[in-house]
């Protein structure tokens, strides 16, 4: 099981005006510093949480089907725009969207066939599934406060310590904001 990202956020949930405010920064000197620190920790609060926090296009790739559900860890799940596989023959098939359902309100999301239809089989060989879909909340305005906060708390955090060679940790408060957030994850 391996997922790749296809397509990045293209926003932040946090703009560089209320970084700076978090910040006590007035002059723009360090803009693209701060904008470089605000994707450092979106994405590692994504990392932490298994949570997209801004629409951003995935891969998942699996060996074979499962006998049952797929789970799929990488949520907010918006659509599953493909599910690709290799059939016994060799070829690439695309399985019809009429043949599985997701239950995108379970966290990790859910894939399984619909009632009285089974995955198909698949040519042994690895990577045989592709299963790409969209994660993310709609907008910034979307992500809840709390996440927002940890991002802003850990911008601060690498703005303060940055060229630091002490053994300064991330506040623990930083993840206690996003705990409940976190996607369980059953690989891990």
């Amino acid at each position: 099981m391996v997922y790749k990202l296809k397509t990045a956020a293209t926003s932040e949930p946090v703009t560089l005006t209320e970084a700076k405010a978090h910040l006590q920064v007035t002059v723009s000197d360090d803009n693209t510093f701060i904008g470089s620190l605000i994707t450092a920790a979106r994405m590692h609060v994504q990392s932490y949480m298994h949570r997209q926090l801004m629409p951003s296009t995935w891969q998942l790739f699996l060996d074979v089907f499962p006998s049952d559900t797929i789970y799929i860890k990488e949520c907010p799940i918006t659509a599953i725009s493909s599910i690709k596989y290799v059939d016994e023959n060799g070829s690439e098939q695309t399985l019809s969207s009429s043949l599985y359902s997701l239950d995108k309100e379970s966290e990790p999301a859910r894939l399984n066939p619909v009632y009285g239809e089974s995955w198909k089989t698949t040519q042994t060989q690895n990577n045989a599934v592709t299963i790409e879909f969209t994660a993310g909340y709609a907008d910034a305005d979307s992500v809840p406060g709390a996440i927002k906060a940890a991002i802003l708390l850990l911008v601060g955090f690498l703005y303060e310590n940055r060229g630091d060679e002490g053994h300064r940790t991330i506040p623990k408060s930083i993840y206690h904001l996003v705990d409940p957030y976190k996607s369980f994850d059953f690989y891990e």
